[in-house]
């Protein structure tokens, strides 16, 4: 509880608006991951019992509208190895409980929200290039479709009016029209 009231009174002294939703149980997150949008997920690597702030991250992750928000994990003494492979699995950014001020945990939050907003970025420009692309893509299909179709047509065409005219084309006709 100290941890908490502790991270509550630094969140409060950030100069972003800030809204905290503080879980004691994965269940709890869960439920809370499903009833808003989060910009960031501080989570505790010590959560208790057999839950580990991994299994947290992979609700986030798995999570159909919180997927892509950024999760930092918070923790007093942790292995320098457990945060490495903390931050390879997806963590985001790591805060020290010890050390967390209010101006370490707003240069870890900032961090944060420029990467998501970078990859945001990113997808934004990736989409427009996609897009881009396939309209491209589509013209070039059409232009160089559009002759072979015309003389399908053509064809096409030319066997009605054989078969209004009750008239057989001769077999050089047809075998130029396979």
């Amino acid at each position: 509880d100290f941890d908490l009231h502790r991270m509550q009174r630094i969140l409060r002294e950030l100069t972003l608006e800030v809204r905290i939703h503080a879980c004691s149980s994965l269940e709890e997150f869960e439920k809370a991951l499903d009833a808003a949008i989060y910009d960031i997920c501080l989570i505790d690597h010590h959560l208790g019992g057999n839950v580990s702030s991994e299994n947290a991250l992979d609700l986030v992750r798995s999570h159909k509208v919180n997927g892509y928000t950024p999760a930092i994990l918070v923790s007093g003494t942790i292995d320098p190895r457990v945060i490495v492979q903390s931050l390879q699995g997806g963590f985001s950014n790591f805060v020290d409980k010890d050390a967390l001020n209010v101006a370490r945990l707003s240069q870890v939050v900032a961090e944060a929200l420029d990467e998501v907003a970078e990859t945001s970025l990113s997808n934004t420009n990736r989409q427009r290039i996609l897009s881009r692309i396939l309209k491209e893509g589509a013209k070039t299909y059409a232009d160089n479709t559009r002759p072979h179709l015309t003389e399908i047509y053509h064809k096409v065409d030319f066997i009605r009016q054989c078969i209004a005219q009750r008239q057989l084309p001769d077999p050089g006709t047809l075998d130029q029209i396979e």
